[in-house]
């Protein structure tokens, strides 16, 4: 289970999030809504830790990852693809996510999600 216990973050002096809980369970698919600004991005950038949560916790499972580096909270599976951003625009959604399973593929882990 993904889960964010009492986040908060910002950009400076500017607060976006406070004090959000949720909990995604293996295999669910959750959606995000809410106005322009409402934090949705925030959120998944404090996520997947390319933005820094100024309070509360990210837990996967049994880790706290809320101090994790990006490139640590990716190789427990959890990215973020920016709308819009497509990393090889003639690929699917699907394919330009998978392009990042070779690396963990090539260090021989064997343990790539599908």
């Amino acid at each position: 289970m993904l889960r964010t216990l009492a986040v908060s973050a910002g950009y400076g002096l500017l607060p976006v999030l406070n004090g959000i809980d949720i909990g995604v369970a293996s295999g669910e698919v959750v959606g995000l809504l809410g106005r322009n600004g409402a934090g949705k991005t925030t959120l998944l950038r404090v996520i997947a830790g390319a933005l820094k949560a100024s309070g509360g916790a990210v837990v996967l499972g049994d880790q706290d990852l809320t101090n994790a580096p990006a490139f640590r909270r990716a190789r427990a599976g959890i990215a973020h693809v920016p709308q819009g951003r497509g990393i090889f625009n003639q690929l699917t959604v699907r394919q330009n996510l998978e392009v990042g399973t070779r690396a963990a593929r090539d260090r021989g882990d064997g343990n790539i999600p599908t």
